[in-house]
């Protein structure tokens, strides 16, 4: 190799690292991210956190690694025991973001997988304090509650693990074969007591609708009963003052006069004393 071409390959290589050298001097965040930075001679850079962008950093010496500062979403499960002693398989859903201002702690005391070595931890720890709390039936009917109480605990561990906790959500409680085969007899029973209720309701109804029948109709045959004494009662009345006012009209010339009226004129074929049967008081109409 002759000078010319050794002065060429010089050049080649200066320049591929001169390049080199530029662009190892940039990082690129992007968005919802966040550089840390590690030194080869100091280690973590605790006091600078590069954000979005071009960041500037020095070649050869240091590199960046990214992590993320958006909200993140870890699913997990864990068993505990409830308050009566049942098995409880609990699913919980948490929402988090890591605190960028402690992300060089983060990479330096815990690393990338946070996850496994924090979170999944906590979970298993406070799924168990907060079920030993409850009963079985109140995992089901406070499930309000208890993810409350599962969330001031999250908020209160994970804050010393720089983590932000945003919320947990409850996916699914699940109790054992015993229990559910408990609480399905038990509903069951329920239901055909709730049956045996209605069907109890609809008899004293209908029982209720037949006496108020039979009231009914009493009270119709005694109104009718008492319509008609009153109808017999005045026309007796009225029978009465007829019959007054015929015996104050009646006098003896006209009780005479009806006696005339009806004879048929014959005469008696069985005579009285003397032979003459007094019909007419003549005497005494003609003195008067």
């Amino acid at each position: 190799m002759n000078k010319s071409e050794f002065a060429i390959g010089s050049i080649v290589l200066f320049l591929v690292l001169a390049a080199f050298t530029f662009f190892s001097s940039f990082k690129i965040i992007g968005p919802g991210e966040r550089g840390v930075i590690i030194s080869r001679i100091s280690g973590t850079n605790m006091e600078r956190v590069m954000g979005e962008g071009f960041n500037f950093k020095l070649p050869w010496v240091e590199w960046v690694e990214t992590m993320s500062v958006q909200k993140e979403r870890f699913t997990t499960q864990a068993d505990a025991s409830s308050k009566d002693l049942q098995d409880v398989q609990t699913t919980v859903t948490l929402n988090y973001s890591l605190v960028e201002s402690d992300l060089p702690k983060m990479r330096s005391r815990i690393g990338l997988s946070f996850e496994d070595k924090v979170i999944v931890p906590v979970v298993q720890e406070i799924v168990k304090a907060v079920m030993a709390n409850y009963t079985a039936a109140d995992l089901i009917h406070k499930r309000q509650q208890v993810r409350k109480d599962m969330g001031d605990l999250f908020r209160s561990r994970l804050s010393d693990s720089y983590i932000n906790f945003m919320d947990v959500s409850i996916v699914n409680f699940q109790f054992s074969q015993a229990y559910d085969d408990a609480i399905e007899a038990k509903q069951v029973a329920e239901q055909q007591a709730l049956q045996e209720e209605k069907k109890k309701e609809r008899i004293i109804i209908a029982a209720e609708a037949k006496k108020r029948e039979r009231e009914l109709a009493a009270e119709a045959h005694l109104f009718e009963e008492t319509r008609k004494a009153e109808a017999i009662l005045i026309m007796a009345k009225k029978q009465a003052e007829a019959n007054r006012a015929l015996n104050e009209s009646i006098t003896s010339q006209l009780l005479q006069l009806f006696a005339v009226q009806s004879w048929d004129g014959i005469l008696p074929k069985v005579m009285g004393q003397g032979g003459v049967v007094p019909f007419l008081d003549i005497t005494k109409s003609i003195d008067k």
